[in-house]
């Protein structure tokens, strides 16, 4: 399969991986060709067979205490013990409405971090629906080993941007949720 027309306009002439379209257990994505699924309970990882050429979406609902975008984003990424980290951007995006009349506050990151001695340039979304004690994550990422970036970021992000969720009853308190869709972020909740 060919990526929809859509996702090639205004890119030069680059080689885009074929892909197929999947469905896991919670999630649904275009697949690059060669390339692994790893779905858990609050996420999907694509990995590429090059180390550290990825994209992934995770949600979390429910989680208890208050949170913003950036905190969360610290937070996962000291839990996933990345070394070497480097902020390049940081910028928060327009809230988008939510439900209770509480906005999602989104946050992008460009980053660099280390992976077996490969420099790693990685983008970061995260969405966070702060409710009355708790909250609701959403991180939509990519990455690619620095010396690729510049070849891999037209369509590295429509690779991230392919997954959605596919059944939102599966996740406690997320169906009927509206999702934030500013600018690059669109709506992955597919019912």
């Amino acid at each position: 399969m060919q990526w929809p027309p859509r996702m090639l306009l205004d890119l030069p002439a680059l080689e885009i991986p074929d892909f197929e379209l999947k469905e896991g257990g919670r999630f649904r994505y275009a697949l690059p060709l060669g390339w692994s699924a790893v779905e858990t309970g609050v996420g999907v990882d694509l990995r590429a067979p090059e180390p550290g050429t990825s994209a992934s979406l995770t949600v979390v609902t429910g989680a208890a205490g208050l949170m913003t975008p950036q905190k969360y984003l610290r937070w996962m990424l000291q839990v996933l013990g990345l070394a070497a980290l480097d902020f390049i951007r940081i910028r928060d995006l327009p809230e988008e409405p939510g439900p209770g009349g509480h906005p999602w506050k989104i946050t992008e990151t460009t980053l660099t971090h280390t992976l077996r001695g490969s420099i790693i340039r990685a983008s970061l979304t995260c969405a966070i629906w702060q409710g009355a004690g708790d909250y609701t994550a959403v991180v939509r990422a990519y990455q690619v080993p620095t010396q690729r970036w510049r070849e891999a970021h037209p369509w590295l992000p429509e690779v991230a941007r392919s997954i959605s969720v596919s059944d939102p009853a599966r996740f406690d308190g997320l169906e009927g949720l509206p999702l934030p869709a500013p600018g690059g972020f669109e709506v992955f909740l597919t019912a």
